[in-house]
């Protein structure tokens, strides 16, 4: 198993623990129904890799995930709902490099977060937060 699909494991794992109590996805292409939020989708972004030395590869690996909320009454704005929910995800996320088998990540960089509203009345929210795993690989492993 590479890598890439480990750190994409162990968020999968991180983030479907109860504490966040909400669904979580990798790479969902169907839309949400109102009921079904919120719900968090992980998508891979790409991996840039540096020579570092003479047998060994600096790798970036860029994940975003998805919060997709919406608002429960129309007296809060959508985002303030969702905010502590962010802030879990958040912290789960940056927690990634501690996870058993992944202690070779050497850290991980939230990069940015961008709000999206999707609907006219201002009440459905996409909140995408863009993340850099960072990493050591032997030249020539996958």
């Amino acid at each position: 198993m590479t890598k890439r699909e480990k750190i994409l494991q162990a968020l999968l794992l991180s983030l479907s623990s109860n504490s966040l109590g909400c669904p979580v996805f990798r790479g969902r292409v169907e839309s949400f129904n109102r009921d079904e939020l919120p719900a968090i989708v992980i998508v891979p972004v790409g991996e840039q890799n540096q020579l570092y030395g003479a047998v060994t590869n600096r790798c970036v690996f860029t994940v975003q995930i998805h919060l997709h909320a919406r608002a429960s009454d129309s007296s809060t704005a959508v985002e303030t709902q969702a905010d502590p929910l962010v802030e879990a995800l958040h912290a789960k996320v940056l927690s990634i490099g501690g996870v058993p088998g992944l202690t070779d990540v050497a850290r991980v960089e939230h990069i940015y977060s961008d709000y999206e509203f999707e609907d006219g009345d201002g009440t459905a929210l996409l909140f995408k937060s863009e993340y850099h795993f960072h990493y050591l690989r032997p030249v020539g492993e996958a």
